[in-house]
């Protein structure tokens, strides 16, 4: 029996779209969410929201949640402007509807 996967997108840029990191099954869902909430968000006004996603993504992969690699392309994409982010991942960007 196949069980339903929760599509897993993280934002990149300021909000010009998103990127598809990969599929979660929904049976671990809410494992994701503990996990994604035990990563302290930034607030300092420093560091960014993607070195946080990127932080995220590292412990899921940790878990097994989000495929092994994942983290490492991610990494080269952050802080990126999000036209050349859409250019790397390609059918992986979903441009922000404005």
């Amino acid at each position: 029996m196949e069980t339903e996967k929760t599509r897993t997108t993280a934002p990149i840029g300021t909000c010009e779209g998103r990127v598809l990191l990969g599929y979660i099954e929904s049976t671990k869902y809410n494992q994701a969410i503990d996990i994604i909430s035990k990563e302290p968000a930034p607030r300092n006004n420093k560091d960014r929201c993607q070195d946080w996603t990127l932080e995220c993504v590292i412990a899921l992969e940790a878990e097994e949640l989000l495929p092994a690699g994942t983290s490492g392309w991610l990494a080269e994409i952050v802080g990126k402007p999000s036209k050349d982010v859409a250019a790397v991942v390609g059918e992986r960007w979903t441009a922000a509807r404005r």
